[in-house]
């Protein structure tokens, strides 16, 4: 009789052999209860040939143990996706709520998302638009108060500040009546552009430069389309607008029934992210025969009236609001003027 019955030792090693190391110790601990239980109920012999059966028997799934188990954790996924799918169809009422719930959430936090990098995005294409101000009115008195437009005669005295390194001006020509002539200056149709028909100088492309957006000149430039008086630039939608397929450049258009502009350049539609999304530019050279009363005027102006400064690196803004406020207050002590941030929210497309 076998006072202390031992499994085969062989039979242990094929365990610690094959089994996986974290599940041997469990497989072996459990085979040998099992065997202990064999040799108390029938003898050691028989325990032994079982105890050896079963550790077959365990070694024929050892391969799977050892081999890359991708095609069990495809079954196992698949197994889950079964059982998720009985669920959802178990309780469709509830499956459809959170269905919809979850579809609302995801395409809400993506419109906020596309709606916020969308608006941050407004003229961050130009060149030097961290140093890119616009230039604000503010008038004294007990409550202050914040005006766009700039008087017409502070810009030329500007000139000499040496802290601004660019500067451009521009005239809003809201609600404009605009007659489309024919080759030989008759009357061909008539529109009215509530928006986007501006005044500018060549240099304002210095400026607003839109260096990293897609728009460029289809006809013409900057610096010789903007140049004469009684000039005008349209965007290609203004010119499919007015002409089709003709092309435009050469075609007088009529300014309130009393001037007269030759079209001499043609630039691609401005992008929608920027607040210059003018259609028709007017050279600013021709203001003296629009406004010739208010172009020495120190003191009043319209809100239309806009400009714009890029200053030296690193220059203090409030040394060059000083500066500018000193010139008009020796012309009209009132107001004077201060620099509001190009992308400042104080600002953003308050011409429009």
């Amino acid at each position: 009789m076998v006072t202390d019955p031992q499994p085969p030792r062989w039979a242990e090693m094929l365990i610690e052999r094959f089994a996986p190391k974290n599940f041997a110790e469990e497989i072996r601990g459990d085979l040998y209860e099992m065997y202990l239980g064999d040799v108390k109920q029938r003898n050691h012999r028989v325990a032994r040939r079982k105890y050896v059966w079963r550790v077959l028997g365990f070694c024929t799934h050892t391969f799977f143990w050892k081999q890359p188990t991708q095609q069990n954790r495809y079954n196992m996924t698949g197994s889950y996706f079964k059982m998720a799918k009985r669920s959802l169809l178990a309780n469709k009422v509830t499956t459809t709520i959170n269905v919809l719930g979850l579809v609302i959430g995801i395409a809400s936090a993506l419109a906020i998302i596309s709606i916020i990098r969308f608006e941050q995005s407004f003229d961050t294409f130009h060149s030097d638009y961290k140093n890119t101000y616009r230039m604000v009115r503010v008038s004294g008195g007990d409550v202050a108060e914040f005006r766009t437009g700039i008087p017409y005669a502070i810009p030329p005295a500007m000139k000499d500040v040496a802290s601004i390194k660019k500067m451009t001006k521009l005239e809003y020509l809201r609600g404009a009546n605009v007659d489309v002539l024919s080759s030989d200056g008759k009357f061909e149709r008539q529109f009215i552009e509530e928006d986007g028909v501006v005044t500018v100088e060549p240099e304002f492309f210095d400026v607003i430069d839109f260096a990293g957006s897609p728009i460029q000149w289809i006809a013409g430039d900057a610096k010789t389309s903007l140049r004469e008086p009684s000039s005008v630039v349209v965007t290609r939608a203004i010119a499919q607008k007015y002409f089709g397929e003709e092309n435009p450049i050469g075609r007088t258009l009529r300014f309130q029934k009393a001037y007269d502009f030759k079209i001499t350049g043609v630039i691609e539609d401005f992008p929608r992210n920027t607040d210059f999304p003018f259609t028709m530019l007017v050279s600013y050279s021709s203001m003296p025969l629009l406004f010739k009363e208010r172009m020495s005027d120190w003191v009043s102006s319209n809100d239309g009236h806009a400009v714009y400064v890029v200053l030296q690196e690193g220059v203090n803004v409030k040394d060059v609001e000083a500066q500018i406020a000193k010139l008009h207050e020796a012309k009209y002590r009132k107001g004077f003027v201060k620099l509001s941030s190009l992308l400042s929210s104080a600002t953003k497309r308050s011409a429009f």
